[in-house]
């Protein structure tokens, strides 16, 4: 569900890339404040918080902290926080990309039609076949949205590479694959910049 909200929340969020940066820093001192009370038993805060915070957890989240949300958060706004007031290009929604559409895309399909697992992981080949086709349908799609054009061929190659490297990334990483896949994705488009126009 946060992954749905964090999406709407940056595409909308491309018109303004500044007051982007400055709600996403502050939700992430508000969660962390959040976690804070949870975790030093603050009454009466800290059990409602528990509560809710039960049905969002997952396997990453086995130790005192839960991260999983923090990470998404970090993970999603990274590219956009180092862009500062950079112009509009999609390396600056690599988080929205990877995370938000890739990752949540591998864990719908991998647990609905995932049955050809990855050596040595649980994550499948059909998750990981989800993620790079939603990813280059979203780089697509946030493409037009930024540029009023489709990609050429040359984006179009590096925004597949993009994904690719990121889809692979979420099906070798066992935890903190949401502040880890940005980077991958955010670094392939960065690096293909320098020899793909106008990325």
């Amino acid at each position: 569900m946060f992954h749905v909200v964090i999406i709407i929340v940056f595409v909308f969020g491309l018109r303004d890339l500044q007051f982007l940066s400055f709600t996403t820093s502050a939700l992430l001192i508000v969660f962390i404040m959040v976690e804070l009370i949870r975790v030093c038993g603050l009454w009466p805060l800290s059990e409602l918080i528990e509560s809710v915070m039960a049905n969002f957890r997952d396997e990453q989240d086995r130790g005192l902290l839960t991260m999983t949300p923090i990470y998404l958060l970090v993970g999603s706004s990274l590219p956009v926080w180092l862009a500062g007031d950079s112009s509009h290009t999609l390396s600056i929604m690599s988080g929205i990309i990877a995370v938000g559409v890739g990752d949540m895309a591998a864990s719908v399909a991998g647990a609905l039609y995932g049955v050809h697992k990855w050596p040595g992981t649980n994550k499948s080949y059909e998750g990981s076949l989800a993620s790079l086709v939603t990813q280059i349908g979203a780089s697509i799609a946030l493409w037009y949205m930024i540029n009023s054009s489709l990609p050429g061929i040359l984006q179009t190659v590096a925004i597949v590479i993009a994904a690719a490297i990121a889809a692979v990334a979420e099906a070798k990483t066992q935890q903190i694959d949401n502040l880890i896949l940005p980077l991958y994705h955010n670094i392939a488009l960065l690096t293909l910049k320098l020899v793909v126009p106008n990325l």
